[in-house]
């Protein structure tokens, strides 16, 4: 296919190029979504080609190595690597021309100002349109602000090749809708949004994503499915906010968090159910920033956007209520946070992997540092905090005056409650951000305990 002028491919021509091996897809960016992404296909007969400036990640997956943790990743990328299914390299030139289907995921970090900053994608539209030809297809999967597939990606590809979408190459937005930890599970299983710039570009695009065997919706455009991915994330956002609001009030009440929302989300309404979110701390590269994306989009159309920036601000500040739950913890013990030696499980985000970006573990724990604390961190699959590390939870927690239990990582679900509390300084406090230890055993055992949105007396009996 390559170097060979050609319209755009109808679903027939995408099926036989799968079929006879000719399909080959360039993915530009190897970072968490670009690399899964880049397996999965892979995986399914797909010829891949994964393009990133850095050279350290480019070697990392040549040796077939991750350069964070996945459940799954490392075994697949090696076995792909070993194949010849996947290779990676810094040549974008290359990329583009080895490939007849083009996968953009770079970063969208938040700007300064709250909107998306959009140089990383930028910079890849303009290596992509020096090399693009006719016949190729391009998908974004960056998650960006409503108009960007139309308005600056589709005009940057067509100025630096001078071609056409929709006539002479495709293009759509489909938005990845992963959750770290269960990547290639989701990536299997989840539909595939698509939005086309024409019906041309949805054909060809839809026919490309069923080779992966695949389900895809059609929402019409691109600016639909970059709603799509930011409604997404919107919900989960302000859906995690009202579980911490909630959270809140039971402490003050004496109710326990999880039985409240287990209890309202058996309540139907329509077609659908009440669906709270537990509480918990917020962290990761979405979350954080994608819901700012709209806020900061709806500021210029003047559209009140105070949900989403109020909800943003309760998740991003809830580490600050977990170490009140410490300093009320330590006070019923008799002591202090200064000179207290603290032990909090986990720097990740959330569980099963090692993404430390927004962490509020490390917020916690360089907040704890600062008042005096002495803190020793373990995590499984992450190895540099801002503060002592252990090598496993039992010497984390050995002579504590307190441990925080601060990512949900499936180690920490297993812990054996009663050989830590042997271990512990007496009294010892227990505070539980993720709701994953038991309140009754754990005060049974002894402990002084605090749970976000689980008060002690919530479990004490009558």
């Amino acid at each position: 296919m390559c170097g060979v002028s050609m319209p755009i491919p109808t679903p027939d021509e995408i099926d036989r190029w799968h079929k006879s091996g000719k399909l080959v897809a360039s993915v530009f960016g190897l970072g968490y979504v670009g690399l899964c992404l880049s397996a999965f296909m892979a995986q399914r007969g797909i010829r891949v080609v994964g393009v990133d400036v850095s050279e350290e990640v480019v070697e990392k997956v040549r040796r077939g190595e991750t350069p964070f943790f996945e459940p799954g990743l490392e075994e697949a990328l090696k076995t792909c690597i070993a194949s010849k299914m996947l290779e990676a390299t810094t040549d974008s030139a290359y990329a583009v021309e080895s490939s007849n289907v083009i996968v953009i995921t770079v970063g969208t970090p938040l700007g300064v100002d709250g909107s998306a900053e959009l140089r990383y994608l930028r910079s890849a539209a303009e290596a992509i349109s020096s090399r693009l030809r006719a016949g190729q297809v391009v998908v974004l999967k960056s998650t960006v602000p409503p108009g960007t597939t139309e308005e600056l990606l589709k005009p940057a590809l067509e100025h630096g090749s001078g071609l056409k979408a929709e006539q002479d190459f495709a293009l759509a937005f489909c938005p990845e809708r992963l959750s770290e930890g269960r990547a290639l599970e989701e990536l299997a299983k989840l539909p595939v949004v698509v939005g086309a710039v024409g019906p041309r570009s949805r054909d060809c695009v839809v026919a490309f994503f069923r080779c992966l065997g695949l389900e895809t919706i059609d929402v019409g455009n691109p600016r639909a499915a970059e709603l799509v991915k930011l409604a997404d994330n919107l919900w989960i956002d302000v859906s995690i906010a009202l579980g911490n609001l909630i959270a809140l009030f039971c402490e003050t009440y004496g109710a326990d968090v999880r039985k409240v929302i287990s209890a309202a989300n058996t309540l139907s309404r329509g077609y659908s159910s009440v669906n709270i979110l537990n509480p918990g701390l917020v962290g990761g590269s979405c979350l954080p920033k994608d819901p700012l994306f709209l806020a900061a989009v709806g500021e210029k159309l003047g559209i009140d956007t105070s949900l989403i920036v109020s909800a943003r601000n309760l998740n991003s500040s809830m580490y600050l209520h977990v170490l009140d739950l410490l300093r009320d913890g330590l006070l019923e013990a008799g002591k202090e946070v200064r000179k207290s030696r603290v032990a909090v499980l986990g720097l990740a985000f959330k569980g099963e992997t090692s993404d430390t970006r927004e962490s509020q573990s490390l917020k916690l724990i360089e907040r704890l540092v600062g008042e005096g604390a002495r803190v020793v961190a373990f995590d499984p699959y992450v190895k540099e905090a801002p503060a002592e590390t252990a090598s496993s939870v039992y010497e984390a927690v050995e002579g504590a005056d307190a441990v925080v239990v601060a990512t949900e990582h499936r180690a920490f679900q297993e812990v054996d409650w009663k050989r830590v509390w042997s271990l512990v300084k007496k009294p010892c406090v227990l505070v539980d951000a993720r709701g994953i230890v038991d309140p009754n055993h754990a005060i049974e055992l002894g402990f002084i305990w605090r749970g976000l949105g689980r008060p002690p007396q919530a479990f004490q009996r009558s």
